[in-house]
């Protein structure tokens, strides 16, 4: 093929199975410049507005026409002589099929397929619903953990409390029997039937009384599992409250008043044994541990 430089127009003889889509650069013999020559579609020459262009099938240099006027062959791809090397457009980014990563920029990278977008925003929203549901769980459990828990504090320190109080009115009926023993004992001793008892052992009653009724005061709202022993436990109150009544205010006769002391002595017996025959586990635990403690220190 014979083409004519661009620069100088000197005719240059170039073979062109050398020459590819690519632009290939070649110096001028005559001028010394660099010119570039590449191949083109028929397609290209639409957009082509400088450059003399030449037949690929025979190097002959093409016209307006849509033949080789040389070879006669119909829509040629051509070779393009310039002077300026060739630089292929960029093409711009379709915003609508990428996406941007944030921590790569400068990067693009294709949107996902629409039906892989949707899987992973189902198993998002499926993940999402799978936390809400355990979340939600957490809480109930947490809820119904918390009621058993303050359920069992509340038996727990009712338990305290009753054996608590029930070892005060042990107490308190052994101290009132002890008193009667030593009025009946002083009376026999001194052979006069004035029934009195000492400022002390008045004291020591009246304190110990004042603590049973603090006591009795925490167990007067059971739960409902220990309502008939709450009860029972208040009926051994009244027999100890009667005993220390007569103690504190001897009345009739020696015989009569140790009659009345004795009488009160078998009920209370009677009621500890009642008290202890259907006692709920709670309270049967806690009452053995009491007793372990607090070893012949008391009638219970």
């Amino acid at each position: 093929m014979n083409c004519s430089c661009p620069k100088c127009s000197a005719k240059i003889e170039i073979d062109i199975s050398l020459v590819y889509e690519k632009s290939a650069g070649i110096r001028c013999v005559e001028c010394n410049k660099h010119f570039w020559i590449y191949k083109e579609s028929f397609g290209g020459r639409a957009l082509k507005k400088c450059g003399e262009i030449y037949c690929v099938k025979c190097g002959s240099e093409l016209n307006h026409t849509v033949a080789c006027p040389s070879c006669g062959t119909l829509y040629p791809d051509y070779l393009v002589v310039q002077t300026s090397r060739v630089t292929r457009k960029r093409v711009p980014v379709n915003k609508s099929w990428v996406s941007f990563d944030r921590h790569r920029p400068h990067k693009y990278k294709p949107r996902e397929n629409a039906s892989v977008v949707l899987k992973k925003t189902r198993g998002k929203a499926y993940v999402s619903r799978k936390i809400t549901v355990s979340l939600v769980g957490l809480a109930v459990l947490a809820t119904v953990c918390a009621i058993f828990f303050n359920q069992y504090k509340s038996v727990d320190s009712y338990s305290v409390n009753y054996v608590r109080a029930l070892y005060g009115i042990g107490s308190g009926t052994d101290l009132s029997l002890k008193t009667c023993e030593k009025i009946a004992s002083d009376l026999k001793s001194n052979g006069t039937y004035d029934l009195r008892i000492s400022v002390e052992d008045e004291e020591r009653l009246t304190k110990v009384k004042a603590q049973v009724d603090k006591l009795m005061g925490k167990v007067n709202e059971p739960p409902a599992k220990f309502m008939k022993s709450k009860e029972k436990l208040a009926k051994l109150y009244g027999i100890y409250s009667n005993l220390h009544s007569l103690t504190l205010a001897p009345k009739g006769s020696l015989q009569n008043f140790s009659h009345s002391a004795n009488i009160l002595e078998a009920e209370f017996i009677s009621g500890v044994k009642e008290l202890k025959a259907d006692m709920p586990d709670e309270l049967s635990e806690k009452l053995k541990i009491a007793q372990l403690r607090h070893k012949n220190e008391s009638r219970l």
